[in-house]
């Protein structure tokens, strides 16, 4: 997995004894994306599926910006 444009995510357990996560990306302008699993492994599991989401989503989002239009001024 290509990780260029992504900063990472943190697991931690909660008091419950489930496992949160929390992901990010440096060209993601939105909030991080964030969940709760049973597992320390479902919680890692998730937290790079979700980095995945968001790095195809920002390179989704940067390949809209470069395209030109071409005008037709006759």
């Amino acid at each position: 997995m290509d990780l260029g444009i992504a900063r990472g995510w943190d697991v931690w357990q909660l008091e419950s004894g489930d496992w949160a996560w929390r992901v990010w990306a440096a060209e993601c302008l939105g909030l991080p994306r964030s969940g709760v699993e049973v597992t320390e492994a479902q919680a890692q599991e998730a937290a790079r599926r979700e980095l995945e989401v968001i790095i195809f989503e920002a390179r989704a989002a940067a390949q809209e910006r470069r395209r030109l239009t071409v005008r037709d001024d006759g």
